[in-house]
């Protein structure tokens, strides 16, 4: 499982750095004491999971959209992609994505690639529900069968004693 994580993540990477590439005319975005980068930054850096993104930092909608996406190339706690869900669902409830287009179809990718990334997990744990209740169900079967075996060879040798006393 940790493969496929591992592949959509690689492929979620790939299709952003697509992206970026077409988002190079976006404008850089200036927040009052406070300077907003662009698309193409937020994707700058993801290719590396030892580099870390400090998320106290992440105030811009790039910033956000950065985060989220380190989280989701390279995290599988369910508690740090609810994060980053938050993070993606800020930006394009934000309106900083009608200012920058390029963060908008980052922000709108990062979300399918979240709302995909539910979905596995969702039918690996309805896979992995299925696998355990089939291994109990096995469990009882097997135990049934040795019950029965157990029954035959006890029924076997009462026969073998009752026809040794009458010969």
């Amino acid at each position: 499982m940790k493969l496929v994580r591992r592949l959509i993540g690689a492929g979620a990477l790939s299709v952003l750095s697509g992206c970026a590439l077409h988002g190079n005319n976006a404008p850089m975005v200036k927040m009052p004491e406070l300077f907003c980068h662009n698309a193409e930054w937020a994707l700058s850096g993801l290719r590396d999971s030892r580099v870390a993104f400090n998320s106290t930092k992440a105030v811009c909608a790039a910033d956000r959209l950065k985060l989220a996406a380190q989280i989701l190339a390279f995290s599988d706690n369910k508690s740090e992609l609810a994060h980053a869900r938050s993070l993606v669902d800020s930006v394009l409830n934000g309106t900083e994505v009608q200012r920058d287009v390029g963060l908008a179809g980052l922000a709108t990718l990062l979300d399918r690639q979240l709302n995909e990334r539910r979905r596995a997990d969702e039918r690996a744990d309805k896979l992995g529900a299925q696998i355990r209740d089939q291994q109990a169900r096995i469990d009882d079967l097997n135990a049934k069968i040795a019950a029965l075996t157990a029954l035959e060879q006890s029924m076997a040798l009462k026969s073998v004693r009752k026809r040794s006393p009458g010969q």
